[in-house]
């Protein structure tokens, strides 16, 4: 056996599976080693001699070893399979009666099979091998060696042979034909899928650009303009007035800046260039932290923020994820929250495995159709902040993607006026 034989079919595994061609493999060469079984079991029935018997086991031990080799070690041998099933044939033509037997209808059934697993450049050769076997085995029952065919005791024990080879031959069809095409089914319906796929990429990318084109066009007009204010000499600005134009181009940059963060980000999800690194993270201890470093922020507002989150709980999340997902709702929180406002963030035990978290506000709130587009790309809202502050929408897509890449999932419940509630889960430690 050359070692290239193994590669005369695609490579072995791919992400989503094993390729068609290997799949049809692997089914012929089980259905093969049951169906040598069950014909073992007639030959011992009917008292066929030993030898022969002897024969159809080893065939189908060789059968059962090369979907072991296929099945559990990704390694494919379709010359083997044809060579086998086109000897054990006929060897069984010899045990069976020759052409007063029931085994040539069994030669069309393999050249289906043949044709199945292998490279549409050996078919010929296969066909060619199956048609001379099929007229040298002729020539042998009309020549003087037609006396080493076994033939039957009787004609009752030729009937039952006949009867329940074919039968044998008819059901391993029945169940190859069944498996090809439900085979091509399912290979037909993952590509209308991965079409739908590519259909919603293509509209997320061209929103993608559609959101760089917009959100970097308006700050990089208003750099324009202050820096052409700042740089015009005949304007002769005060110490005052430069402040105030330094103050509007430090917001300008960090708007930009948080836009550019996001892009980022979004599209390393996208591409998975983000490793995920689970660890044990006990969670009142990271909000605390969390919320001290973002006080500034809030005591801007004079928001209030309170960390009621139970000292017990723990959670098994990637901690850069999970500072990203804190970071996106607490902010938007802040954002849509009016001055003299207040932040809530729970948690509690879900279940014996979920930990469910609680980002609570008392701001502005959403509306129905808001919520209704509040994870999607291709349809955003956007909303100013109750101080102007701007809002690229990209946020909460984030949160989503690292949540989901943490085994959670997120939720919003929100009413204008009222506030807005943000629920994620993520696995217990």
């Amino acid at each position: 056996m050359k070692s290239s034989d193994a590669h005369n079919i695609e490579p072995a595994k791919t992400k989503q599976g094993y390729l068609l061609k290997e799949r049809i493999y692997i089914a012929a060469s089980l259905i093969a080693s049951i169906a040598s079984l069950v014909g073992l079991g007639i030959n011992l029935a009917i008292d066929l001699p030993t030898g022969f018997n002897i024969y159809v086991f080893i065939l189908s031990l060789c059968f059962a070893t090369l979907f072991y080799f296929a099945r559990f070690n990704n390694k494919f041998y379709p010359h083997i399979l044809v060579s086998l099933g086109i000897i054990g044939l006929s060897i069984s033509w010899f045990s069976e009666g020759g052409f007063n037997g029931p085994i040539l209808p069994l030669f069309i059934i393999a050249m289906i099979v043949f044709t199945a697993i292998s490279h549409k450049k050996h078919h010929i050769a296969y066909l060619l091998f199956l048609l001379v076997n099929i007229i040298a085995l002729y020539a042998i029952q009309e020549s003087e060696y037609s006396k080493y065919i076994l033939q039957y005791a009787n004609e009752t024990d030729r009937n039952i042979d006949v009867v329940t080879t074919l039968t044998i031959g008819l059901v391993a069809s029945y169940l190859f034909v069944a498996f090809i095409r439900q085979s091509f089914i399912n290979l037909h319906e993952k590509t209308l899928r991965q079409k739908e796929e590519l259909t919603e990429l293509n509209a997320m990318k061209d929103k993608f650009f559609s959101i760089i084109a917009h959100d970097l066009r308006a700050p990089f007009n208003g750099f324009i303009s202050l820096t052409e204010v700042m740089s015009n000499t005949e304007m002769k600005l005060d110490k005052e007035e430069l402040q105030g134009l330094s103050l509007k181009l430090n917001k300008t940059a960090k708007s930009t800046h948080t836009l550019l963060e996001d892009l980022l980000t979004w599209a390393k999800t996208q591409q998975g260039l983000i490793p995920y690194q689970p660890q044990t993270i006990a969670l009142r201890e990271f909000t605390h932290n969390y919320l001290a470093v973002m006080q500034d922020l809030a005591d801007n507002k004079n928001i209030s923020t309170f960390n009621n989150i139970p000292n017990n709980i723990e959670i098994k999340a990637d901690k850069d994820m999970l500072l990203n997902i804190f970071n996106n709702l607490i902010v938007n929180a802040i954002k849509f929250t009016p001055n003299g406002g207040s932040i809530i963030i729970e948690a509690s035990e879900q279940d014996s495995k979920t930990i469910e978290i609680l980002v609570v506000d008392n701001g502005i709130g959403m509306n129905s159709k808001t919520l209704e587009h509040l994870f999607s790309l291709t349809k955003q809202i956007r909303h100013l902040g109750t101080n102007n502050e701007p809002s690229s929408g990209l946020g909460l897509l984030l949160c989503k993607g690292f949540i989901e890449q943490n085994n959670g999932e997120i939720s919003v419940e929100s009413q204008l006026g009222k506030g807005s509630t943000f629920k994620f889960t993520l696995p217990k430690a």
